[in-house]
């Protein structure tokens, strides 16, 4: 009933309710809360007396967590640590202290995470700190507090490093770092440059994210992005259009089947028949034949994030390839063809790089002729 009453409390007794509570650490869990409204509130005597609590607090005082969620209240009011003295004091050891927990081996996500909270209420000399985390070594949450962190300085230069890494990151932790990179039209900027000067694949802008910039409210941006976005013929074009012919043939589904079974159950998965490592051939059936044979025929055109090739190289000098089909906190999964699964654990993780392909192969047409295709088309939509 205590964490009800503090947190239904008026804002402006926050600071009271703090200093009760101060000595009782068993009641920390309250701390972090109490210390963001007391920052979002910004009456500056309170902050300065709150910096002061925490520089003598006691050895098990949750000063980290307490002086990170002070940082982001103020920030909400659009205020900031560095705009009082002594904060300064209070984090020069907390940074040093969180510096050390993110180099050292075997901490848990949680105080990597506290300690990358620190970092973002330091000075933004901290920055490449923060895109150092990003590697595949950490896992995604910690990756993810760092986006969060760096999209928070919001300093021009961090949108170049962010571009560079980008066929550095899983699928998960990429998708996030668009995000943050959509966030500031000037960043958005500088990453449509890199897609036109062929330095970031399209495809690591999701379909999604594509629409929104194609709809952007900026004039410049919109046109760039419809520059880059818009359909487009690619080498395999013409395959695909000599393959439309397919669909003014009969087909045969049982034929189709005996298709599938020599193609392409190594990756796809149908009944109880093949392997699911490239997409559920069952979505076909909601789909129209062109779009389904450019995915067939013209793989690369558009890549789906989950199915992309990825290479990992380990630190024993050994690289494995594959997409990567599952992700937890010690380590990451890839799936080949046939079902060949390589479980990675992050620590033994040298480097993990995109190849800007689909593990889907280019060149199916020289084993499935016109009326191949037919039957194929006409079992997987049966």
């Amino acid at each position: 009933w205590i964490r009800f009453a503090v947190l239904s409390a008026r804002p402006e007794t926050a600071f009271d309710v703090f200093w009760e509570l101060k000595n009782q650490t068993h009641q920390s869990s309250l701390f972090e809360p109490l210390a963001f409204v007391i920052g979002a509130r910004h009456e500056k005597s309170e902050v300065v007396a709150l910096l002061r609590i925490l520089e003598k607090t006691s050895s098990n005082f949750p000063v980290a967590a307490v002086m990170s969620k002070l940082g982001e209240g103020l920030k909400s009011s659009g205020a900031n640590l560095s705009d009082y003295p002594k904060a300064a004091e209070v984090m020069v050891g907390l940074v040093e202290e969180a510096r050390m927990v993110l180099k050292r081996d075997g901490v848990s996500s949680g105080k990597q995470i506290e300690a990358v909270k620190i970092l973002g209420q330091a000075d933004d000399q901290f920055l490449s700190d923060l895109h150092q985390l990003l590697v595949p070594s950490r896992t995604v949450e910690v990756q993810q507090a760092a986006l969060a962190e760096i999209a928070e300085f919001g300093r021009r230069s961090s949108a170049g490093k962010l571009i560079d890494q980008l066929p550095e990151l899983s699928p998960s932790v990429r998708s996030e770092a668009t995000e943050v990179l959509l966030r500031r039209d000037a960043w958005v900027e500088d990453l449509l440059v890199s897609i036109e000067k062929k330095k970031t694949f399209t495809h690591q802008i999701s379909q999604a994210q594509q629409k929104r910039l194609l709809k952007h409210p900026s004039p410049t941006i919109q046109k760039l992005a419809k520059k880059l976005f818009s359909a487009k013929k690619t080498p395999r074009d013409k395959i695909v259009q000599k393959y439309k012919a397919a669909l003014k043939l009969a087909g045969d589904a049982n034929k189709g089947l005996e298709v599938f079974r020599k193609n392409c159950v190594a990756c796809h998965r149908h009944g109880e028949e093949g392997y699911a490592i490239g997409p559920d051939v069952a979505t076909v059936k909601n789909r129209d034949y062109e779009s389904a044979l450019i995915q067939i025929l013209d793989p690369n055109r558009e890549i789906l994030a989950n199915f992309e090739q990825y290479f990992v190289t380990l630190k024993n000098g050994q690289t494995v390839s594959g997409r990567i089909v599952r992700e937890s906190a010690s380590g990451l999964t890839l799936g080949r063809a046939g079902g060949v699964e390589s479980e990675i654990l992050r620590k033994n993780i040298k480097s993990i790089i995109s190849s800007g392909r689909s593990l889907m192969p280019e060149g199916l047409e020289a084993v499935i002729d016109l009326q191949s295709m037919s039957d194929l088309w006409a079992f997987l939509k049966s």
